[in-house]
């Protein structure tokens, strides 16, 4: 049964998820990069996130939660073992469409990923130019990591600087 949060469901996505997932991950993952990019690019993106990275990353152990309202995505999370370390927990990503940003909605996700392992630190990588994200992060106890930062180019074209960040437990 999935949870209640006032209008707000959060529960486990299944594959059938993955395509309306994607469709609400996109402009906000562009927004948090502080990103542009044509507009012929979003169905190359949809696609290739629902039909090749989210199935690839649940087959790599990791879970995805989903936040609907009114049976729309409103929200996201992908975590599972950090692949480096696998006592401790990796947020691959945390997304909320930013009319329901601030409402709670990232809290929630977040401590659903947090109970899903309880012990060990919890890692997560926020673009440099995610200041929204980053507070966010730090306002949850995470601590700026230097030695998980990395900087990777998600579409070509676009370089990103990943901070990383640590919640030591």
């Amino acid at each position: 049964m999935p949870e209640m949060s006032g209008d707000i469901k959060i529960r486990e996505a299944q594959q059938a998820d993955y395509e309306k997932i994607a469709q609400m991950h996109y402009p906000v993952w562009l927004e948090s990069y502080n990103a542009t990019m044509a507009p012929s690019m979003t169905d190359i993106f949809v696609t290739c996130w629902a039909e090749n990275e989210y199935p690839r990353k649940v087959s790599e152990g990791a879970t995805i939660m989903l936040a609907e309202s009114d049976g729309e995505p409103v929200g996201m999370t992908i975590f599972g073992p950090d692949p480096k370390n696998p006592n401790n927990l990796h947020i691959g990503a945390l997304y909320i469409k930013r009319e329901k940003q601030r409402g709670g909605m990232g809290s929630a996700l977040l401590e659903k990923a947090l109970a899903s392992q309880l012990l060990g630190d919890v890692t997560l990588a926020c673009a440099e130019k995610n200041h929204k994200g980053r507070a966010f992060y730090a306002d949850k106890g995470f601590d700026r990591d230097s030695s998980k930062d990395f900087s990777w180019e998600p579409i070509p074209g676009i370089e990103v600087l990943e901070l990383g960040y640590t919640l030591h437990r």
